[in-house]
């Protein structure tokens, strides 16, 4: 029987680092149509193909059920076939759900590998849910080995915009892929001087793992924010947000109200509004850990952050202010009834998983030269990379709306400097 790279090399339990990833990819285990694999420090990108649906008004979501998703996207009573454009674009609306085939393929089966998988951090933050469907699985962002028919899983990838109407490209990454060696719940490590080793700062015990939301203000563009509040004015057109690189990025302006907490440091979190918010705790991921940010779930009440995030190692390391550590977002949703959210509140907990073996970004010649704007080390309260920089002077008007500030004249700055 046929070695497999695994048996030829000493895998322990965890999350493949990135050079493992290229070793399976490179042994013709993972492979894509696009022609390029695009690997993070503990994961990689999944892209879609020019195969698309719609689901029709009103039939919502078809969640997996374990078997093959392809002979539900063909009945015509459920899903109608989408057509890209001349550019290779696809229009998502708001309010409807797509699903789109997907470029990358695993061939891993019977293998000891499990998945994760998670919406990649620029969609999450314009309010898309985007979730991956695997051929065998009966729930979401799941991969199983084991699972495997005829040694591969087909794999799609559902994309619901709520907020905003969205345009994608063929190629476009909207989610990413942890592939585990091993059970997943084996790789988990629980030990609080880990905990406290990967939290460097927060207003509880960093050894618990808990993220709590920081409603004190940051200052962007003069003006003091503690929460964006996505702009849902029905007698307002936005155009849709390009979730690929384009020359020109939206005004966050036109997209995006402020908010500060009040006096007693409560910020209120508006039923079915989308709001993007950021941790007290901050985080440095050393090398050999993985993390796994999960909401509370039921215990948040009548909100719920639904779109988690992995955490790879340096995350936090190599800041431009030279300073260690970086908060994680938060992109809260209102349900039923508003709430009143308090400084310092529980929103999240961490899960921290062992490595498979240590990703060493100092030899990776690829991250080297990656411009640090494409990562999110640097930011405190920060939108998606698809907007343009807020202007360097705003204005409030108009609700907690804002737009860049008109210049001021001379005359009336030197008026200011004879007063």
């Amino acid at each position: 029987m046929k070695k497999r790279i695994w048996d030829e090399q000493y895998w322990v339990n965890g999350v493949l680092a990135k050079t493992q990833i290229q070793a399976l990819q490179e042994a013709g285990e993972i492979n894509t149509e696009s022609g390029s694999l695009s690997i993070g420090e503990s994961s990689f990108d999944l892209t879609i193909t020019n195969m698309a649906w719609k689901l029709k008004p009103g039939r919502g979501t078809i969640k997996p059920f374990g078997g093959v998703y392809r002979n539900v996207l063909n009945d015509v009573s459920l899903f109608e076939k989408m057509i890209p454009e001349e550019d290779n674009s696809f229009a998502l609306e708001d309010g409807h759900t797509y699903v789109f085939g997907v470029n990358e393929r695993l061939l891993v089966g019977g293998g000891p590998f499990n998945g994760h998988a998670t919406a990649k951090s620029s969609v999450g933050r314009v309010d898309v849910i985007v979730r991956l469907i695997v051929d065998g699985e009966d729930e979401y962002d799941i991969y199983h080995a084991e699972n495997s028919r005829l040694g591969h899983n087909e794999m799609f990838i559902e994309v619901s915009p709520i907020t905003f109407s969205v345009q994608v490209q063929v190629g476009t990454p909207l989610t990413q892929l942890r592939l585990f060696y091993g059970p997943i719940e084996d790789a988990e490590i629980d030990s609080a001087f880990v905990r406290s080793l990967c939290i460097v700062r927060g207003c509880g015990s960093a050894s618990d793992g808990i993220l709590r939301v920081d409603l004190t203000s940051e200052h962007i563009g003069g003006l003091p924010v503690c929460a964006f509040q996505a702009n849902t004015d029905e007698d307002q057109h936005l155009d849709p947000i390009k979730l690929f690189k384009s020359a020109n990025l939206p005004d966050p302006c036109n997209y995006w109200r402020f908010w500060t907490a009040d006096q007693a440091q409560r910020l209120t979190v508006v039923k079915n509004r989308f709001y993007i918010l950021r941790s007290k705790e901050l985080l440095a991921v050393p090398p050999g850990v993985a993390v796994y940010c999960r909401a509370m779930d039921e215990a948040l009440g009548e909100m719920r952050i639904h779109y988690a995030g992995f955490v790879h190692p340096y995350f936090g390391y190599d800041r431009e202010d030279q300073t260690i550590g970086t908060p994680l977002i938060f992109e809260l949703r209102g349900h039923d009834l508003n709430v009143t959210l308090r400084d310092g509140e529980k929103l999240a907990k961490l899960v921290f998983y062992r490595m498979s073996t240590e990703y060493d970004p100092t030899k990776d010649e690829d991250r080297q030269t990656r411009p640090k704007s494409d990562d999110y080390t640097n930011q405190r309260l920060k939108l998606s990379n698809y907007f343009a920089k807020f202007p360097d002077r705003l204005e409030l008007y108009d609700r907690n709306r804002v737009r860049e500030a008109p210049a001021r004249s001379t005359e009336s700055r030197l008026e200011k400097t004879d007063a």
